[in-house]
């Protein structure tokens, strides 16, 4: 299994979670973010632009900085992708936390790449043809916000849930996600699931 994430590699997610929550840095923590022209086409896109070496790096380094800058970043381009292409204006429902508006595109771009490889099953039940990859992605996203809520809300969206509802599941969840360190962890084990790094 490839893209495995072992009991370890959660310990030492949840550890630096934890101490990342003592250190204070001189980056906002809770900007909002800020609509402008969307320059993505879809939302694994977002995610694709990312130097995922420089995520790295400063994930390890511990430079809070670096770290905010990427998820503010990512935040402000998965809510110009949804105003952009849902009409929806999710500013509101993440106020102040760049860290859901982060899972609400992890999310997307999963539904995108289970929508390209998806197949019916005989009796018409659709099924994902990379079941590890989605189980690993799960795994990343859960270890932060519970993997019986991240089981749920991607059982939602494979069920057809609208945006409206995903976005509303996901508010209630955003808050679990308490630092810029662990959001930029989220992304970097969710987008070696994902296939972009």
């Amino acid at each position: 299994m490839k893209n495995k994430i072992t009991p370890g590699v959660i310990t030492a997610l949840l550890l630096i979670a934890l101490f990342s929550c003592k250190k204070e840095s001189t980056v906002n923590r809770s900007p909002n973010a800020e609509l402008s022209i969307n320059k993505h086409s879809n939302a694994s896109s977002i995610f694709l632009e990312i130097n995922h070496i420089s995520l790295k790096n400063a994930i390890s380094a511990g430079n809070e900085d670096q770290i905010a800058s990427i998820v503010n970043g990512v935040a402000n381009n998965v809510a110009n992708y949804f105003f952009d292409k849902y009409k929806i204006d999710v500013k509101s429902e993440f106020a102040n936390n760049p860290e859901g508006l982060v899972l609400l595109g992890l999310y997307y771009a999963a539904k995108e790449k289970k929508s390209l490889l998806n197949v019916f099953h005989p009796q018409g039940i659709m099924t994902f043809s990379n079941d590890e990859d989605i189980e690993c992605f799960l795994t990343a996203v859960g270890t932060f916000i519970g993997i019986t809520e991240a089981r749920n809300i991607w059982k939602s969206i494979v069920a057809g849930a609208n945006e409206e509802a995903v976005i509303t599941s996901l508010a209630l969840l955003n808050r679990r996600i308490t630092t810029k360190t662990a959001a930029g962890i989220m992304v970097k084990e969710s987008g070696k699931c994902l296939g972009f790094w």
